[in-house]
């Protein structure tokens, strides 16, 4: 255990100093005739602004204010996206070993063999998702969410009717693109958002993740509970039901961004077609000045 806890503690060293390096601050547009004095750069008083519960309001304030296309609305259908997407991942993850050991019999290493194999296979899923759909392809960000909603349901009945650990070894095939949700949600949040205010949506978004295994922890754990004697892997089916919401929200963006494409579209043809008209009309001048 001693490794991997040292392996975990390198990871996040490594990815602190990554992200102190080289990713850099956006910060505001300040004008000349401004009347607020600049801020201190003191080390007390960046300790005091980090615990500032002004931070927190205008965190809250920034991520639900209204905006353009149905801003507050997708922010609030992407914060029910986090938590009905993340939910499954973890309350099947905190059942699945005892479940495994109940119906294959299986130990330590066999499951810790599994859980590699489709953390390898979820990865290699969401690189080709990444890398195809979304740059070769150029499907809509929404529509990936959908497809890796789906795969998450039709996995959930693969996992919950596996009869031989060989087909629970094809689970993780049938949800290979699964992970590609996060990242979905992600890029919309990241079109939808400022550079500017980006930082204090996903801190709004960071406290629904560490809320969702406070509620999923123990609701899997009381269904499992229920289920043990009569069908043990009935929270399976449960993850993929809590996954369908998500399906239709990322369905419903989808359609919301077809509507501004059309909008946007109309009003570029609208434009062309108006200044075609200001050019006859100007071509119509001309020509009468030079008849008289």
């Amino acid at each position: 255990f001693y490794g991997v806890y040292i392996i975990a503690i390198v990871m996040y060293i490594f990815t602190i100093t990554y992200g102190v390096i080289f990713i850099k601050e956006t910060k505001p547009e300040t004008s000349f005739e401004s009347k607020e004095p600049p801020k201190s750069t003191s080390c007390f008083y960046l300790i005091e602004d980090f615990f500032s519960l002004s931070n927190i309001k205008e965190a809250i304030r920034v991520t639900f204010k209204e905006g353009q296309h149905n801003r507050r609305l997708r922010i609030i259908s992407l914060l029910v996206v986090v938590i009905v997407v993340m939910g499954p991942l973890y309350g099947e993850m905190s059942m699945m070993y005892m479940f495994t050991r109940l119906k294959f019999n299986w130990n330590e290493i066999d499951f810790s063999l599994f859980s590699t194999y489709a953390m390898v296979t979820n990865l290699i899923g969401t690189m080709f998702s990444v890398g195809v759909f979304s740059h070769k392809l150029g499907i809509d960000d929404a529509l990936i969410g959908v497809m890796s909603c789906m795969s998450k349901i039709l996995a959930g009945f693969v996992y919950a009717f596996a009869p031989t650990a060989l087909i629970f070894y094809l689970a993780p095939l049938v949800e290979i693109i699964n992970g590609t949700s996060f990242i979905a949600m992600r890029s919309i949040i990241s079109k939808l958002v400022p550079s500017d205010e980006l930082g204090k949506v996903n801190s709004i978004f960071g406290v629904c993740e560490a809320i969702v295994p406070l509620i999923y922890g123990p609701m899997y754990s009381s269904v499992y509970k229920h289920t043990l004697k009569t069908f043990p892997g009935a929270f399976f089916l449960l993850g993929g039901l809590l996954t369908a919401p998500a399906a239709v929200i990322f369905l419903w963006m989808y359609n919301e961004h077809l509507k501004e494409q059309k909008v946007k579209e109309s009003t570029i043809s609208s434009g062309l077609n108006n200044s075609e008209e200001i050019q006859k009309e100007n071509s119509l001048d001309v020509r009468l000045s030079l008849q008289n």
